[in-house]
């Protein structure tokens, strides 16, 4: 979406290659993850702004209203909230780029996010074991950082009923002494979202939009 406005995005892999990147390249806005590897979203912000850095950073986030907080604190200039809102994205652009973008068609959004969908089914599975091994082992972080993941990304796939459901299981985790009953319970149902949804695509390629 960001490529069909005529924008350069440059990829990292974690915190720390964001601010390395950001400081030695002319980047004009940062998209700042909450979670990633290495260095998190909140320190990498506080680490490019103790820096010089100021140019515009919008974070980036699945997370509750603290984790945006947070990350505001540390430098951020706005949040931009997961599952993806093309509406918010291309007001931020206009916001904070210049010269102003275009619109984007939601025809052609729509055809960017329908490509992206195969690859997001196909991780599902693997998804699943690391949760499942993370449920019968007791671990929270694990878990948590999966059903993370897929909270913040199924919705923009055409899959909002999945990202609340793993919305559900992120939250029993952040209770600090979860009830592993309940969390099985819950994580039984997401998993069963994400096996009728990997059946449904291997049917019908476009059935994920009538979920």
């Amino acid at each position: 979406m960001l490529g069909r406005q005529g924008l350069e995005v440059l990829a990292v892999a974690s915190g720390e290659d964001a601010v390395r990147r950001a400081l030695s390249e002319s980047i004009h806005l940062v998209l700042m993850d909450s979670h990633m590897p290495g260095m998190d979203g909140v320190a990498a912000t506080r680490l490019l702004r103790q820096t010089g850095f100021r140019r515009p950073i919008i974070a980036f986030t699945a997370g509750d209203q603290k984790e945006s907080d947070a990350l505001l604190a540390a430098g951020c200039d706005d949040v931009l909230n997961k599952p993806i809102d093309h509406t918010h994205v291309q007001a931020l652009l206009e916001r904070y780029l210049r010269p102003q973008t275009g619109s984007v068609r939601s025809d052609v959004e729509d055809e960017d996010i329908e490509r992206l969908v195969p690859q997001f089914l196909a991780g599902l599975p693997e998804r699943q074991r690391r949760m499942d091994s993370a449920c019968i082992h007791g671990d929270v972080e694990t878990l948590k950082s999966e059903a993370h993941q897929i909270k913040g990304t199924a919705g923009a796939m055409g899959y909002p009923k999945m990202t609340e459901q793993a919305g559900t299981v992120e939250a029993l985790l952040k209770t600090g002494a979860p009830d592993w009953g309940q969390v099985r319970g819950e994580l039984d149902e997401l998993n069963a979202m994400i096996e009728r949804a990997c059946s449904a695509a291997v049917t019908s390629p476009r059935s994920h939009f009538s979920e």
